[in-house]
């Protein structure tokens, strides 16, 4: 039996090793900072690999991946297909009746709106004026009205149940340059409109169409990357500058999300894709972070559900890629 006193040197003997421990629980376990989230995941690649490809989503929350290019520089693809975010699937469905890339989509009255692009195949090759309506509901095709201005590398949104392309590369005369150039289709009459011209003219910018039901003209190239940002209003067909993305861009995808713009990679000046958040009330872009690539551009870029999906491109130089990229701005 031990005495009292020998209980009293091990008890004080104890004490210090018990702050120890104490210390080292709250040190390592308590105060750790906590893992780096990562917003980004991988999904589901494509089945067919493409640089260039133009995406958009249908009422029912399915991406659609159509055209492209599956090889550096060629052959021009007429691909379409399609994923579904709730199964990790996808689908191929009808091909496009005239392969090309740098085309730009969007879904109207359920339609899905395939337009412009370019070829450097077939009897024309060059930039196209091609309008071809795809019908989901009888996996079919139909040529619809040409549009005024053949270009490729341009934007494309709907507003009040009407396409508007916007911007882009084309020819004036011989000679090719970046347009400022503004029509506006209606599947309705089937006809295009000239609308008031893009205060900066160029070619790769990316455009959606905001919650407000503003179009929004952000990045592109001319004689480098740009951080311009243009707001255009279909009600009175006018354009207001906006504040300028924090890192200038091309090639570049832009999608919304939860009532934010998310600009997504591109060709920056020293190659290191972000995300930038935009927020319509306060005019301000804010950095999200890193994309996982070194390099990514030339993707397909929509959001589905709260999460921007990055689809195909080119990535750290190698093109075309299959994969295929969520990204939770809540994460």
């Amino acid at each position: 039996m031990l005495s009292g006193g020998t209980v009293r040197i091990i008890v004080m003997m104890a004490v210090p090793i018990v702050v120890i421990l104490a210390g080292w629980y709250v040190a390592t376990v308590l105060l750790r900072p906590p893992a780096p989230r990562n917003p980004w995941k991988d999904r589901a690649p494509m089945p067919t690999a493409r640089q260039h490809p133009a995406v958009a989503v249908a009422d029912d929350g399915t991406l659609y991946a159509v055209g492209g290019m599956t090889g550096l520089l060629g052959p021009m693809a007429a691909t379409l297909e399609v994923y579904d975010p709730a199964t990790e699937t996808w689908t191929k469905r009808a091909p496009m009746p005239t392969p090309r890339d740098h085309l730009a989509t969007a879904f109207v009255g359920g339609k899905l709106y395939a337009i412009g692009g370019g070829t450097l195949e077939g009897p024309n090759p060059g930039f196209l004026s091609t309008v071809e309506e795809y019908d989901p509901a009888t996996n079919t095709w139909t040529a619809k009205a040409p549009m005024p201005t053949r270009r490729e590398s341009f934007g494309l949104a709907a507003a009040n149940g009407k396409l508007y392309a916007i911007g882009g590369v084309t020819f004036s005369g011989s000679t090719i340059q970046a347009a400022a150039s503004v029509e506006a289709y209606d599947p309705a009459t089937d006809r295009w409109i000239t609308k008031a011209p893009l205060p900066t003219p160029r070619t790769g910018l990316a455009v959606v169409t905001g919650p407000n039901g503003k179009l929004y003209a952000v990045g592109g190239y001319k004689s480098g990357p740009l951080a311009t940002v243009d707001e255009y209003d279909p009600a009175t067909d006018t354009w207001t500058t906006k504040a300028p993305l924090l890192k200038a861009r091309s090639s570049h995808g832009l999608a919304v999300a939860n009532g934010k713009l998310y600009a997504i990679g591109g060709l920056t000046r020293d190659l290191k894709p972000t995300v930038e958040e935009y927020d319509l009330a306060t005019d301000r872009w804010t950095l999200k972070g890193p994309m996982p690539a070194n390099e990514r551009r030339s993707m397909g870029v929509a959001s589905v559900n709260g999460k921007v999906y990055a689809v195909g491109g080119c990535i750290n130089g190698a093109c075309p890629s299959a994969t295929v990229d969520a990204f939770d701005p809540a994460a």
